[in-house]
């Protein structure tokens, strides 16, 4: 049995019933250290989740901005041939 579902066994609501009248003895130490670290270890999981899900939402943000700069760059890029385009053209006029 894998440590995961141990502690997860520990953690139950089964276990924690007969935890808590006492017929598990010395285990009760086991099981509030097991659930703490498990709580702890579940809190920051959760956290960091958050953390990813947020540098995700940033990384769409970015790419969307790159986009849209890439866009901008391009249509400038062919105003600019433009202007240079009717200049020549002017100059060649005259």
């Amino acid at each position: 049995m894998a440590l995961g579902s141990q502690v997860g066994q520990l953690c139950s609501k089964q276990y924690y019933g007969h935890w808590k009248r006492g017929s598990f003895g010395l285990e009760a130490s086991v099981y509030s250290s097991h659930c703490s670290l498990l709580s702890i270890l579940f809190l920051q999981v959760e956290e960091w989740k958050r953390v990813i899900e947020h540098k995700d939402q940033q990384i769409i943000e970015f790419r969307e901005q790159a986009l849209e700069l890439k866009q901008q760059l391009s249509a400038m890029s062919i105003d600019s041939e433009r202007a240079r385009l009717a200049a020549l053209e002017m100059v060649s006029c005259y």
